[in-house]
């Protein structure tokens, strides 16, 4: 087939040349194969246009061998060219793998890293599911304990919202009320409904100044049950707060305090009457008081002036007629005289005792240290030739009455001088010391003693543990010394053995 013949059968390859495989490889190299194409295609439809239109014979062995000249050159270009397109396509195919080798590293790489992370976030998505978790057993278990307690709870638990409705009420408000939760949760006028009529102004004022923050304590209150029957309730509530501070509600308990009422009730009315018993019986103990006042000022005036003037018959007796009297009638002079100053001696320290037992206290800061020096210096008198030492603790002071405070010391000295006359050495020692968190202050001596089977009975009036003949007394002393400490809120105690020495210790 020559070329002509090649070409009018194949009449696309020369018009479109696009479809041939070689001029592809061609194009698609470079643009200096693009060049060389579009040339040789130039001279062949030159010469391929001039051989139609001459229709010259000669010619057409020239073009048949020009054609296969410039097809084999054609096809020698395109192998070059094709090879080097090869290559390229191989060194671009060669650094595209590269490039792609070295993107699947860096994949594999952030894939590792995406990973790990993944991982990680995985196990902290576990943990906090897990914590999650805990902390929901703990809330449902929190929430069970709670709904536990409030459910079974003696008293009546409730939560109102800020418009002071319920939004929550424990069961045990039908055993108070009558009604059950449900009824108070959705009837909202329900409570204000059952508080007795004269009790609601009470309720509303404690819960409008609870609102504000004013008052959290309790308040009692009536309510009226539906079978008609009345309740006291103790109320009690507070204020709720989110955690912004806004004020959402207010939770409160409830408590029938029915019982606890009718004990104050019943106690209220022995109140009352036993006030009106003390009022009775201070009555009756002014009206005694003032009959032994009565009496004091009897005896006083109506018997110490016939013993004065006994006393003087006794003593003119023995003075004016001793020696016509025998020695019986002298006795019986000497007897009459003797218990006629005793029976003074008695009234007057029974006036005195009654005096201390009505006179105010003046209560004043004293330094008993002092005193107890300026008593023993007055009864030294008394004591005239006794070798007495007296040990007294510096500066010991005591908040009392002046007067009564001289009185008791000077009757427990004097009894200290008193006991301790059989012996040739004395001491009498005065001090203080602490018991638990009060003063307590003694008087001790080594002088006869006591049997402390007899502890309490020295402190009765008239009541002696030791006979007359071994020491004179009319045993009044340390019962006036008790009427002054006690009338200080003190109480005092004795402590002794027989021929030891007694200590005497009194608080105020």
């Amino acid at each position: 087939m020559n070329i002509i013949n090649y070409f009018k059968l194949y009449p696309e390859r020369m018009m479109m040349p696009n479809g041939s495989k070689d001029y592809n490889i061609l194009v698609d190299g470079d643009g200096r194969g693009a060049q060389l194409l579009g040339l040789v295609w130039t001279v062949v439809i030159a010469v391929m246009a001039i051989a139609l239109l001459t229709d010259i014979e000669e010619m057409v062995g020239l073009i048949n061998t020009f054609g296969l000249v410039m097809l084999w050159i054609v096809g020698i270009g395109g192998i070059c060219l094709g090879s080097r397109k090869l290559r390229q396509s191989e060194e671009r195919l060669y650094s595209a793998e590269q490039a792609l080798w070295k993107s699947k590293q860096n994949l594999e790489l952030k894939v590792m890293e995406r990973t790990a992370e993944l991982e990680r976030a995985n196990l902290r998505l576990k943990d906090e599911v897990e914590e999650r978790l805990r902390a929901e057993t703990a809330l449902r278990a929190s929430e069970m304990k709670y709904r536990i307690v409030a459910e079974n709870t003696y008293g009546w638990e409730f939560w109102l919202d800020v418009q002071g409705r319920f939004i929550y009420s424990s069961p045990a408000c039908k055993e108070i009320t009558g009604h059950g939760a449900e009824e108070f949760v959705t009837d909202h006028e329900l409570f204000r409904r059952i508080i007795f009529h004269e009790d609601l102004r009470c309720y509303e004022t404690h819960r409008k100044e609870v609102e504000e923050g004013r008052k959290t304590d309790s308040v009692a209150f009536r309510i009226v049950r539906p079978d008609g029957s009345m309740r006291w309730i103790g109320h009690v509530c507070q204020p709720a707060y989110d955690d912004e501070g806004n004020f959402i509600g207010t939770r409160g308990s409830n408590r029938d305090i029915s019982g606890r009422k009718r004990t104050e009730d019943e106690i209220r009315m022995l109140n009352e009457e036993l006030e009106a018993r003390v009022r009775k019986r201070t009555a009756q103990l002014e009206a005694s008081n003032r009959e032994l006042e009565g009496f004091c000022y009897a005896i006083s005036h109506d018997l110490r002036a016939p013993l004065t003037r006994l006393e003087g018959y006794s003593r003119a007796l023995l003075e004016d007629c001793g020696d016509t009297l025998d020695n019986q009638g002298r006795t019986y002079a000497e007897s009459i005289e003797r218990n006629s100053k005793q029976l003074k001696e008695v009234i007057d320290i029974l006036l005195e005792l009654t005096m201390l037992t009505r006179s105010d206290l003046m209560v004043e800061e004293i330094n008993l240290s002092e005193m107890c020096h300026e008593i023993m210096n007055d009864l030294q008198t008394a004591y005239v030739g006794r070798n007495i030492e007296l040990l007294v603790a510096p500066m010991v002071m005591a908040r009392g009455d002046r007067n009564l405070l001289m009185v008791a010391l000077r009757n427990l000295l004097d009894n200290a001088c008193k006991y301790t006359a059989k012996h040739q050495q004395a001491t009498i020692e005065f001090g203080v010391m602490e018991q638990k968190t009060r003063k307590v202050f003694f008087i001790r001596d080594d002088g006869a003693g006591f049997d402390m089977k007899f502890a309490k009975k020295m402190f009765k009036p008239f009541e002696r543990i030791h006979r007359s003949e071994e020491f004179s007394g009319v045993g009044i002393g340390l019962a006036t010394v008790q009427r002054i400490i006690q009338r200080h809120g003190g109480r005092i105690w004795a402590e002794g053995e027989i021929e030891k020495g007694a200590t005497f210790f009194f608080s105020l």
